[in-house]
């Protein structure tokens, strides 16, 4: 036969009265919820629920130290670390609720992993899309003071070429400004005219 609460009670902590101070050094608001009013109504609880409630606060804070890592705990073996809505609904449940969902996940995880199956990793959260400025135009702004003396190079030859252009042009005029000297002038020049026909002698009747 198991022994009972009161013998328990004499056991661990003496007297029911240690039991209750116990209880209430552990029941600290970073774990308990409700602490005020259960407190105040601990020296009525049977000795049964004093001793449970006891082990209960003794394992979550030697196991986790605090509510936030048990929640935490439990976002990670229910592979839903990143659902911000779900662990929140987490933080009002009691103590000895979120103890049970640990131990629940805790298994699932186990047979996952006895039956080989890869632990998923959680998603991570999508991040808002935002457009990059492409790296093509800077680079072809950057090489347009390289090509620009190249683009300037066929204006400037013809300017050059005018210039070595006008001599010429000025010699031609000249030219036909001036007489050539080895060429007379064709309206200078007399005009021959041709030989008279010889005429025949008359024929002697």
């Amino acid at each position: 036969m198991s022994a009972s609460p009161l013998s328990v009670v004499k056991e661990r902590f003496q007297s029911k009265e240690k039991l209750v101070a116990a209880v209430e050094k552990l029941a600290t608001e970073e774990l308990w919820l409700g602490r005020v009013n259960e407190v105040k109504g601990l020296k009525r609880a049977s000795n049964k629920k004093l001793i449970r409630l006891h082990d209960i606060l003794e394992d979550a804070k030697k196991r986790f130290g605090n509510r936030v890592k048990l929640i935490h705990a439990i976002g990670e073996l229910a592979r839903r670390v990143k659902d911000a809505d779900w662990l929140k609904g987490l933080e009002s449940r009691p103590l000895p609720q979120l103890l049970d969902m640990h131990r629940s996940y805790d298994r699932a995880a186990r047979r996952r992993a006895a039956a080989g199956e890869p632990e998923v990793k959680p998603k991570k959260e999508k991040k808002p899309m935002v457009k990059k400025p492409s790296a093509k135009p800077a680079a072809v702004k950057a090489e347009a003071p390289k090509s620009a003396p190249k683009a300037e190079a066929p204006k400037a030859a013809p300017k050059a070429e005018a210039k070595k252009a006008e001599p010429k042009v000025e010699k031609k005029a000249e030219a036909k400004s001036k007489p050539s000297a080895s060429k007379p002038s064709a309206s200078k020049e007399p005009v021959k005219k041709a030989p008279a026909a010889k005429k025949a002698p008359a024929k002697k009747t």
